[in-house]
């Protein structure tokens, strides 16, 4: 799944409307209907009103790598603490609307 895809997810997720804004040079984000750009893979504050919200719990059970996990056990790891949260969220969302992980 890339970051895109990841960020939508999370997005909906949140009930967050966003649309895909791609700037010259091919570059691409997702900005909210205030025009604030929405990427919490690299926004602290984003990332973790996604951790707040779904009562995430991240541990470090491997040394340097982050491991994030849902009530519903699903879960993501990562050496980065915002895309290991923002993969657990994005799997989440897409085990809820039915589609594959």
């Amino acid at each position: 799944m890339t970051d895109l895809e990841m960020t939508k997810l999370c997005a909906e997720a949140m009930g967050i409307r966003v649309w895909k804004e791609t700037k010259p040079g091919g570059f691409s984000r997702y900005r909210d209907e205030m025009k604030h750009s929405y990427n919490p893979i690299h926004n602290d504050a984003q990332a973790m009103a996604l951790v707040k919200r779904f009562g995430l719990s991240i541990s470090w059970p491997k040394g340097q790598v982050v491991t994030v996990m849902s009530l519903e056990t699903r879960f993501a790891e990562s050496k980065d603490y915002n895309r290991a949260i923002v993969e657990c969220v994005a799997k989440m969302q897409q085990a809820k609307a039915g589609r594959a992980a």
